[in-house]
């Protein structure tokens, strides 16, 4: 989501309590006597409408959640200390977005990075609002996968009520590791009385049992750090039945993860994440350019003193007229982010390279370094941290951008033997659009067995049901020409000279797209497919693309095998396949990852889950299984023999789009574009014979 800042109304006050504190008339710590009186009452009848209703100022409207939070709620921060939080827009959207799902009976989803005070607005603006500003019965659930995150939400609780006004203070009744509950007893003629709201918060760690809440019925559900819950997934769908009504979520479940935690939990998450809307759950995720201490107009640092660095929102001001209060808040991003890279580059060159890992992870810019891990992967991390600081660092894309599509006739069929032309993509053209492709290095002519390709496919068109992409990778073998930025022979490495990876409406646009780039690449032969998802492999059959598809590998494959398919690779564990392709990517990265200028590429390498059947590093299984093929290969690159003219092969084939608007073969009576099986074993025989690359035996 592309962030614009919030001009506000002149006189935009959100915080009067937090600027102007409360005034004598109505301060009862200071003032005892005020208790009671007409200015004391009205003060705080109006405060505890706001708190309930909202509070419109400046032509905008808060809520009275985030004017609670504002006004009455306190955080801690380093040197700083015990202050107001700082109004600044990211909160403003966080606090619009919980009415928003309340409102449409939903929870909410987010991935955020380190230090943003998420918990601390979990804590004040969610379960201690609701305690307070919720008729009886309110009832919060709080859970989490290790002890000491419950720990230290209910410290949070119990803290934030300390330091309420008494006006708004609550007594508890019940105050354990387990329950919070609004209270108090009085002594009547009948005995003891409990009196108060009887509001709850109930508190369990779900490390190995889902059913913690089984029977409660919840307002609030906060699933606090989701990224380390050993069984979110089913915890999440024990608990649904906590806050639905038949199939209306009443309650509201907040389920909150922090970038840079991926381990086999952050995998729940990750899905629970990529599955939200099927879950009734609204996503909310930022970066580290949000809520950045000194980029937003009335930021303070650690001495409370007003820190603004925000250039860029000067230059966009400038002229505009704006006062003070109708910027207020705003975020100058494109300064976090240079203020960000500076901060890394610095640490890159320490000597404790964890340091630079860990702000990495604690200050992620997009989605890819959200799940970024530095440690515990299969592949060397100082290798691949080395290139990644290498790309980010990059004044310009490493490569470009290309839509593909299929040359014709002046009389609109496609010209045969199938062609390809690529058009550039403009500057803010999607790299992931139908049709698109990312290009380092440009095919070569009349070559054969340079390039070789690896696709990892996907069979269903809905990406609800699956959060995996669709990846091709057109590998150059060694033996190529190719020079790396500073003019120098790479001859001796295998380099990534081309990257699709989509998941358009219709799968068989990713179809196509790949026998494009095999087309434009001259894959003949060199496309090995991960065969576990077929339907990419009987596209390929169906539309003159058979030629461009691998063999089974089988020197991949244990001796043993009872495999029997044609084409592509199974990645699995028996037989041997999937090991083996670790150990090729692992000497790739160690020996040649140094001219991979793929972003994506490199950071699924640093992120990979072998673990995981359904992943969004669907690019890394697209290089392991193109570097298969290559390994797999008998023959080294060489001139290509064009002495038969490849057109009068395919002088009977004609084209057709199907009713999705897809072009496919044109089918004959005989189900096949040749009059009869002499015509297409002739075919056969003229295309094995210029073709042969003499590798399968």
């Amino acid at each position: 989501m592309n962030y614009q800042p919030i001009i506000k109304g002149r006189g935009f006050c959100p915080n009067p309590v937090a600027v102007y504190g409360i005034p004598e008339i109505a301060d009862s710590i200071s003032f005892p006597d005020v208790v009671g009186t007409s200015g004391y009452c009205d003060y705080w009848d109006e405060q505890i409408d706001r708190c309930h209703n909202g509070y419109h100022t400046g032509g905008m409207f808060v809520s009275g959640r985030y004017y609670y939070y504002l006004n009455f709620c306190f955080i801690t921060t380093l040197k700083r200390g015990i202050h107001h939080p700082d109004f600044v827009d990211l909160d403003y959207e966080f606090f619009n977005l919980v009415e928003y799902v309340k409102e449409n009976n939903k929870g909410i989803i987010c991935i955020k990075p380190r230090r943003r005070g998420l918990s601390e607005k979990g804590t004040n603006g969610i379960i201690d609002y609701g305690m307070r500003f919720t008729p009886k019965g309110y009832r919060a659930g709080l859970c989490a996968g290790k002890d000491e995150y419950i720990e230290t939400f209910l410290q949070r609780l119990k803290y934030a009520n300390a330091n309420r006004p008494p006006e708004l203070r609550l007594h508890y009744d019940i105050d354990n590791k387990e329950q919070f509950r609004a209270g108090y007893d009085i002594k009547t003629e009948a005995g003891m009385v409990t009196m108060g709201s009887g509001n709850n918060v109930l508190a369990r760690t779900m490390d190995t049992k889902p059913n913690v809440f089984k029977g409660e019925l919840l307002d609030d559900c906060v699933f606090e750090e989701g990224g380390e819950f050993p069984i979110l997934k089913k915890g999440f769908g024990a608990t649904k039945a906590c806050f639905a009504v038949g199939d209306r979520m009443v309650g509201t479940p907040y389920i909150w993860g922090t970038g840079g935690n991926i381990n086999s939990s952050m995998a729940e998450f990750s899905d629970m994440y990529e599955e939200a809307h099927n879950l009734g759950l609204e996503r909310f995720e930022f970066y580290a350019d949000r809520l950045f201490i000194g980029c937003f107009v009335g930021s303070t640092n650690e001495d409370g003193q007003l820190v603004e660095d925000v250039p860029y929102l000067e230059a966009e001001f400038a002229g505009k007229g704006y006062s003070r209060e109708q910027i207020i808040g705003c975020e100058d991003t494109q300064r976090a982010v240079e203020k960000i890279k500076e901060r890394a580059k610095v640490l890159s060159t320490a000597t404790d390279r964890q340091l630079y890992y860990a702000f990495l992870t604690d200050n992620p810019l997009d989605k890819k370094q959200l799940f970024l891990r530095f440690t515990g992967g299969h592949f060397d991390t100082d290798r691949l941290s080395e290139q990644y600081i290498r790309i980010e660092e990059r004044k310009t894309p490493p490569f470009f951008k290309f839509k593909l599509s299929w040359k014709k006739n002046e009389n609109g069929t496609l010209i045969i033997p199938l062609q390809v032309e690529r058009t550039p993509c403009g500057e803010n053209d999607s790299y992931d659009g139908d049709f698109t492709v990312m290009l380092r290095h440009f095919p070569v002519d009349n070559q054969k067995d340079l390039d070789v390709g690896g696709i990892d496919s996907y069979d269903q068109d809905s990406s609800e049901k699956s959060k995996s992409l669709g990846s091709m990778v057109v590998l150059r073998r060694k033996g190529n020409t190719l020079k790396n930025d500073e003019g120098h022979s790479i001859s001796h490495k295998r380099v990534v000279v081309c990257l699709v990876r989509m998941r358009p409406k219709r799968k068989e646009i990713f179809y196509e797209t790949c026998l494009m780039v095999s087309v434009m690449y001259n894959l003949l032969k060199n496309v090995l497919v991960e065969a576990s998802k077929p339907m990419i492999i009987e596209y390929f059959k169906a539309n003159l693309g058979e030629r461009y598809l691998a063999k089974r590998p089988l020197s991949f494959e244990s001796e043993n095998s009872e495999q029997r398919h044609d084409y592509g690779v199974l990645l699995t564990s028996s037989p041997k396949s999937k090991p083996q392709m670790i150990g090729v990517l692992q000497n790739w990265v160690w020996e040649e990852s140094d001219e991979c200028w793929f972003l994506l590429i490199i950071s699924g390498l640093i992120n990979y889950d072998v673990m995981q059947k359904d992943s969004d590093w669907d690019e890394v299984d697209a290089l392991g299984v193109a570097l298969i093929r290559d390994i797999d290969m008998k023959k080294n690159p060489s001139t290509l023999n064009d002495e038969i003219n490849k057109s009068k092969l395919f002088e009977t084939i004609e084209w057709e789009e199907d009713s999705n608007g897809v072009l496919v073969q044109k089918r004959q009576a005989s189900n096949y574009p040749y009059k009869n099986s002499m015509q297409r074993q002739f075919h056969d025989d003229l295309e094995n014979d210029f073709y042969d690359t003499d590798d399968e035996t």
